[in-house]
């Protein structure tokens, strides 16, 4: 054992005790790593544990006074209550750790009151701003992007798919002949998906001959990426018009909201979403009474 020259072991026993949050941050975002976060998520984590350490306390042992006071500088300083609500989601799941790590005995969040956040619903698309948005998609000037684009992100709309589960689509997951898709959602998750008459024709001619590999390959041996989907989403946004209104997971909402206008049941579109909770799907159906309402307030009869 390393003989200490300049501090006794008290002192060094309270530096790690004082220092025992930084110090858990990189173990616990190698053992997110293990699991099925994205490395964009393990990013974000690391900012907001580091901002965490630096603005409130490098120590596991924090006072919930202490916890509370930070949230209401958070408050102080215009931070949205949905992000200090995602920060205290990472910081929840930070201190179980330490709890699962036998370094707590408690989680110190758990004593939070729960944050108040505004219901917010998701934006949709009319039918009519969807129409302009894919009449940009088939006018696509590059004839190396234009049949994939136009399938691409009507996979995206038909089907509800998030952006990152149409990228990484394997032909295998296709097959015409039972008419359904196979995707793979979060949490490695699997679940089957209608493929309606309008794309059958369409996937047929794009994969043509070809029995594995990425619908939609990017570079080298990879799929398509989710970077890249977002940026032509927001090139075919703009000349429709529609600049700022538009991403991928915009199609996604605004086929829930399609699907049920039309009169699809809320258990068909929560089996085509892949959400695990109907609750989550229910959302939806308050998008639809709300554009009903809208449309019978608007539109004059004739009686």
């Amino acid at each position: 054992m390393i003989a200490l020259r300049y501090t006794s072991p008290e002192q060094a026993e309270h530096l790690l005790r004082s220092f025992s949050a930084w110090l858990l941050i990189e173990p616990f975002l190698a053992n997110l790593s293990l699991g099925n976060r994205s490395p964009r998520t393990i990013k974000e984590y690391r900012k907001v544990l580091h901002n965490y350490c630096l603005e409130c306390d490098c120590s596991l042992h924090v006072e919930v006074n202490r916890l509370r006071a930070w949230v209401a500088a958070q408050q102080a300083r215009g931070v949205k209550p949905r992000s200090i609500a995602t920060r205290l989601t990472c910081l929840s799941s930070f201190f179980g750790f330490a709890v699962d790590e036998g370094l707590l005995t408690a989680n110190p969040i758990a004593r939070l009151p729960k944050l108040k956040l505004p219901k917010r619903l998701p934006q949709a698309l009319s039918v009519l701003e969807l129409r302009d948005f894919f009449a940009a998609v088939d006018a696509c000037p590059f004839p190396e992007r234009a049949a994939r684009d136009a399938l691409l992100f009507r996979v995206a709309y038909y089907c509800g798919l998030r952006v990152g589960e149409v990228t990484t689509l394997r032909i295998e997951n296709v097959s015409l002949a039972t008419g359904f898709l196979r995707v793979t959602g979060k949490g490695d998750k699997e679940r089957s998906v209608v493929i309606r008459e309008e794309l059958a024709p369409l996937l047929s001619a794009w994969i043509g001959d070809r029995r594995r590999g990425w619908l939609f390959p990017g570079a080298g041996e990879t799929s398509l990426s989710a970077r890249v989907v977002q940026q032509y989403c927001r090139e075919y946004a703009r000349d429709a018009g529609l600049e700022g209104r538009v991403h991928p997971h915009t199609l996604r909402h605004s086929a829930a909201t399609h699907y049920l206008q039309g009169g699809a049941t809320i258990t068909f579109v929560q089996r085509m979403l892949g959400h695990a909770n109907l609750g989550t799907t229910g959302i939806y159906t308050q998008m639809a009474d709300a554009d009903c309402t809208r449309i019978a307030r608007e539109v004059k009869l004739a009686i």
